[in-house]
């Protein structure tokens, strides 16, 4: 695991100095997570709950989003998930079109119609967006 995580060290930083380079923020979930007395995981690659939990306050701090006032019940936090999970699947249909080819590849020429199909998904992408705001608009 030692030699492992070295190797995941090496990426991480790669990955840093390249966000750096192309003026992107860069938010570092490695070490944190590596170095904190708590159970982030049970098998070293996905987070625990707390891991999850961790992982939003890290996000949340680094990207300076204001703290959500309220406490979040059972049926928020669900309505968000939801709606999430509705944008997500909404985002893998925009840029996962079902044959690659013939929309990007060597056979685009031939169905033509095929390439517009991705951009017509982006006003349902941008409307669930709105949605979750929408939601957490709630809590501030």
């Amino acid at each position: 695991m030692a030699q492992r995580n070295l190797t995941i060290k090496k990426y991480a930083s790669v990955i840093q100095s390249t966000a750096k380079s192309l003026g992107h923020t860069y938010i570092d979930l490695l070490n944190p997570l590596m170095n904190g007395s708590h159970a982030y995981s049970s098998d070293g690659i996905h987070p625990s709950t707390q891991g999850y939990a961790k992982i939003a306050k890290i996000i949340a701090k680094s990207l300076q989003c204001s703290k959500i006032k309220n406490k979040l019940d059972k049926k928020m936090v669900n309505e968000i998930r939801l709606a999430i999970a509705k944008k997500n699947t909404l985002f893998y249909h925009h840029w996962r079109p079902r044959n690659n080819a013939y929309v990007y590849g060597e056979r685009k020429e031939e169905q033509r119609i095929a390439q517009l199909e991705p951009d017509k998904i982006t006003p349902f992408i941008e409307k669930q967006e709105i949605v979750i705001w929408q939601i957490l608009g709630e809590l501030q």
